[in-house]
């Protein structure tokens, strides 16, 4: 029998786990020392009690630092999600999300919720700071920098004695004209002493007035003049429901031990990556009809830059140019300044068992004698650093993990700013071993994945708690990979993969060409016809940026920074559809965390048929997005700027000669 009294509406959206926990909270960082002092022996406190079994029980917290060593990692801005099994045997518990620094201050705090009643499982969204651009080289970055480094994060589990209350007396609300009895006046009598418990507590944080509207309430509650529906409207009236949502009675408060994560900087986990050759850059075909393979410096490249800026890219990445003893670092550091000039990162690869003579304008591979040791290729990276890079793709197999990490650690040491990215795929343990090893991003196996079911898995996979190590960059393809999903379906092919791609990861990326939908394939398998790390490729770059499907690649990039939805590994979620070639997915950020006030919202519907139009369902939990339940709702498709009214169940259809995708931003 559905319950339609307020009462029984709160009891209700208690044991679906509606917010139940304070409001988000940000405290200022301008504290006594006595204050500090007591944050501190409060901290102990908790932990000193999570070490023992209370009456709730919280556990299984993540994130949480992986065999103790190797804590989770977040960039600076990045929503991400606390999860914890809270659990009473007596009573509906509750659980609020907290950010604390090393001295174990609290600096934010956030109710968790909970949709399933089987597994107890709460989750909450916490962010250390605020989404920036800011580069290491530019004003104001040395502001960004005295935010990174250590944080913590704790769980704490609590028994809702309100909405404990409110289910007991389910009965009652659903007949409040049944006759009363003493049990009946006992229940009347203990909510009376919840609610005087609640005006009390200093933990739910009440003003005057609440404290007062509870105390009345309880008067109202003991009555006995009056009827029994009376009594209980009293006790459930708007005011106090609300008062629930923002400060509840918090009993038998059980904290989980705090869990280590290191904030990190821009770019760490939201990326926007264009790879070029620098000796294609500057190429032109001679007399003869073939690549001109004169000497030429980087400063030739700055097409390559001014490209990537256009199209929006955040970091240049010169493929197979490594700093080596017969690098020209003033070549390199001209290029730097360019790059930095148009709001570019650059990133070079990191040579180990080859020496790249300078890259332009051709191969010039040669193998060495000896292998650089560890020190000299250090020297060399530190050398680069100077000279302006900021961020280095290494091919991972080509050394051990215990080199990787002596590399990472002795260059971030004196350079914390620079980021690491493990070019070449690995399988899965190994990928998780480099991020370990301290790789803030790698390649992935996105390009291999094409089918609706396919795409599902790896999607859920990459936002999994992996993402605390594992920061995964989608390519649709690369210098060494062209599958064949691109060389059968063009321009079609192209733009889906790129939408998934830019939609469906923080970081993700494209080489030179890509935007003029070059699929000529290898005859030997799924790889380019012209290997571009062997043989320069000249290209006629046309004036127009939108020729191909630059256009498209621009709009994705401008999307992907007006949104700080699309920033976060912790907040995708695949939507149920009824037709297995339409995969849609949605981002979202609760409004606490977006900076305006409002939540950010992205639905994202691909069409995954390159030949056909696509009709289907898309289903939307509107209470998990804080979205209206009684009426329709207004999104607005980034693409193309038409609007549409959405709501629970919506009809799509998309054709791949007109629109391969819907990108809807939800207008709030």
């Amino acid at each position: 029998m559905v319950r339609k009294t307020a009462a029984t509406e709160t009891a209700q959206a208690s044991k679906s786990q509606t917010t139940r926990t304070a409001k988000t909270t940000k405290t200022s960082s301008a504290r006594t020392s006595s204050t500090r002092t007591a944050s501190a022996r409060s901290s102990h406190t908790a932990a000193t009690r999570a070490s023992k079994f209370s009456r709730v029980a919280v556990y299984d917290v993540t994130p949480h630092a992986e065999a103790g060593h190797f804590p989770a990692r977040v960039e600076l801005g990045e929503a991400f999600r606390v999860e914890a099994h809270v659990v009473a045997t007596d009573a509906v518990v509750g659980a609020t999300a907290y950010l604390l620094n090393t001295r174990g201050k609290i600096l934010m705090s956030v109710p968790m919720t909970s949709g399933d009643s089987d597994t107890s499982l709460f989750s909450g969204m916490l962010q250390v700071g605020e989404p920036t651009s800011i580069k290491p080289w530019q004003a104001g970055y040395d502001a960004i920098a005295k935010q990174l480094g250590s944080y913590k994060v704790a769980v704490k589990g609590w028994t809702d004695a309100y909405v404990t209350w409110l289910d007991s007396m389910a009965d009652v609300f659903e007949d409040p004209t049944m006759p009363l009895t003493d049990i009946l006046e006992r229940q009347f009598e203990e909510m009376a002493q919840i609610l005087t418990r609640w005006s009390k507590s200093r933990d739910a944080k009440l003003t005057a007035a609440q404290k007062k509207l509870l105390t009345d309430a309880a008067k109202t509650v003991t009555d006995t003049t009056l009827p029994t529906a009376q009594r209980l409207e009293a006790v459930t009236t708007d005011d106090i429901k609300q008062l629930h949502l923002t400060n509840p009675l918090r009993e038998d408060l059980t904290s989980s031990d705090a869990s280590a994560i290191v904030v990190e900087r821009p770019q760490s986990s939201f990326a926007a990556w264009y790879g070029f050759f620098p000796k294609s850059e500057a190429a032109a075909l001679n007399s003869e009809g073939q690549a001109d393979d004169k000497p030429a410096t980087l400063s030739a490249a700055f097409t390559g830059l001014e490209r990537a800026k256009a199209e929006g890219f955040s970091i240049v990445h010169l493929h197979t140019y490594a700093p080596t003893r017969s690098t020209d670092y003033a070549d390199l550091k001209a290029f730097c300044d360019k790059a930095h000039e148009l709001d570019l990162e650059v990133a070079l690869d990191v040579t180990t068992d080859l020496i790249i003579d300078n890259d332009i304008p051709s191969k010039r591979l040669r193998t060495v004698h000896n292998a650089l040791d560890t020190n000299e290729i250090i020297e060399q990276l530190l050398k680069a650093v100077e000279a302006g890079v900021t961020a280095f793709r290494a091919s991972t197999t080509l050394r051990g993990l215990d080199s990787w990490h002596a590399i990472i650690e002795a260059v971030t040491k004196k350079h914390p700013e620079v980021l690491f990215a493990a070019e070449q795929y690995v399988d899965p343990a190994t990928q998780h071993a480099l991020g370990l090893a301290g790789f803030k991003q790698s390649d992935s196996e996105f390009h291999w994945n094409y089918t609706k079911d396919e795409l599902t898995s790896f999607l859920t996979d990459t936002y999994s708690t992996k993402s605390f190590i594992e920061h995964r960059s989608f390519w649709p393809s690369t210098y060494q990979v062209l599958t064949d999903y691109l060389r059968d379906n063009g321009a079609t092919g192209y733009a889906i993969r790129a939408v998934l791609a830019a939609m469906g990861s923080p970081s993700w990326g494209i080489m030179a060409g890509y935007e003029r939908v070059e699929n000529e394939q290898s005859a030997e398998g799924q790889a380019p016809a012209i290997d571009e790390s062997e043989n320069i490729i000249v290209r006629e770059w046309p004036e127009q940026p939108d020729a191909g499907i630059a256009k498209l690649i621009q709009t994705l990039n401008q999307v992907r920074a007006e949104h700080v939805s699309l920033r976060s590994f912790h907040n995708l979620t695949i939507l149920p559809t009824n037709n297995t070639f339409m995969l849609a997915l949605v981002r979202h950020t609760p409004a606490e965390l977006t900076g305006t006030g409002k939540p950010d919202t992205v639905i994202v519907c691909v069409n995954l048929d390159t030949n056909n139009a696509q009709p289907a369902n898309v289903h939307i939990d509107l209470p998990s997005l804080g979205l209206p339940t009684d009426k329709p709702f207004t999104v607005k498709d980034e693409l193309t700027g038409q609007q549409f009214e959405w709501s629970w169940d919506n009809y799509v259809s998309l054709a791949p000669w007109a629109d391969v995708a819907h990108i809807l931003s939800v207008q709030y």
